[in-house]
């Protein structure tokens, strides 16, 4: 199986999951619950897609680390299609200008399952710096602005890339404990075929080393 062909698996039980309706909408939930790592209902929360977006597919504010980051999502392989999300977001730019106050930081992050070739690259930069010069002209010189291209490469490297492993712990009943801790059984297999390699644990929001 290719990586897009598990991409589109996933996107697919998504859209069926959230009763999305379209692989094109479940696309921006897969990518904002497995890859930025939000949940189900901060997702939710988070997409804006619509007729009435302005650019805007997904929109997130870090307010502790004062950023504002802006997605667009382009579930497509036609890169002429891709290309036009430069020009979308610069608008979604410009419909988050009441926000750009009170952060110091702006991700602008374009995603496609395309292959993105070397005119679409340049776009990206080339839409990087217009925003640049738009945020001086209109008084945010500021904000840090940055314009991320993810594309089918970019998945291609993240799922050869070993992060580490993710366990369901299962508890006795009553639990078991030991010196004050509470002990979890899992299933070994997990660990089949990664001896003497380096990672870590997870372990819902917490890392274990382990070697």
């Amino acid at each position: 199986m290719s990586v897009l062909d598990d991409i589109q698996g996933q996107v697919a039980e998504i859209t069926a999951s959230h009763a999305l309706g379209a692989d094109f909408k479940g696309f921006a939930y897969w990518y904002l619950e497995e890859i930025e790592d939000f949940g189900q209902e901060e997702a939710e929360e988070l997409v804006v897609d619509g007729a009435w977006d302005r650019g805007r597919d997904a929109v997130h504010i870090d307010e502790e680390q004062r950023k504002l980051t802006i997605y667009q999502f382009k579930y497509s392989d036609n890169l002429q299609y891709v290309a036009g999300a430069f020009t979308d977001i610069q608008n979604g730019v410009q419909a988050e200008q009441a926000s750009l106050t009170t952060v110091d930081s702006l991700r602008l992050v374009v995603v496609t399952t395309a292959n993105a070739d070397q005119e679409l690259q340049r776009a990206a930069k080339n839409a990087q710096r217009r925003i640049r010069r738009w945020l001086t002209i209109n008084d945010f010189r500021n904000v840090e602005a940055t314009v991320e291209l993810v594309d089918l490469n970019h998945f291609r490297q993240v799922f050869e890339t070993l992060y580490g492993i993710s366990l369901t712990l299962d508890f006795r009943t009553p639990p078991l404990a030991v010196d004050g801790a509470v002990v979890g059984l899992v299933d070994a297999s997990v660990f089949a075929g990664i001896r003497g390699q380096r990672g870590t644990l997870r372990l819902q929001h917490q890392e274990v080393p382990w070697r």
